[in-house]
């Protein structure tokens, strides 16, 4: 092998490399196992995001990179809560999250038959997606509708630390 064709061999396993993004973690949750770990999350002293989406919800799909990126810069913890139907858990939620190239932690919320599930999670949430639920250092904020830059530093600056 000459060194241009080893070269040429190198230079395209550090692209597929590096283009290759980690497992998407998904993982189904009850909403009683989801109550729990926002109650814990709520007794932190760090900052959690819970952003619920759809895959049929255009806004959520648009604010979803936007959260994403903050909170990496801001070094937050996010996951992203999906509320589609089961049967759509195999097949669009891995999609729509590899088309987004999103990496963070997803939860499948396994939510009963109720038509008013998500005030169980917030008494405030008056239906409707995109929502995101701020948990931390014993204090939650909900915000409904899409989110934007501003409102984030908005919202986050309402806890503690500098974010």
């Amino acid at each position: 092998m000459t060194m241009r064709s080893f070269l040429v061999v190198l230079i395209g396993l550090f692209f597929m490399i590096s283009c290759k993004s980690e497992p998407q973690t998904l993982r189904v949750i009850s909403l009683e196992e989801f109550q729990s770990v926002m109650e814990e999350a709520r007794q932190s002293d760090d900052l959690t995001l819970y952003n619920f989406w759809a895959t049929w919800c255009a806004p959520c799909i648009a604010e979803m990179p936007i959260i994403a990126e903050f909170t990496r810069t801001h070094g937050q913890h996010l996951i992203f809560v999906n509320v589609d139907r089961q049967n759509l858990w195999e097949s669009r939620v891995p999609q729509m999250l590899k088309k987004l190239n999103l990496q963070e932690e997803v939860y499948l919320l396994d939510k009963p038959k109720l038509n008013n599930w998500y005030q169980m999670i917030d008494e405030n949430w008056g239906a409707g997606l995109p929502v995101t639920l701020f948990v931390g250092q014993r204090q939650s904020v909900l915000f409904q509708g899409p989110l934007e830059e501003k409102d984030l530093k908005e919202i986050t600056s309402k806890f503690n630390k500098d974010y």
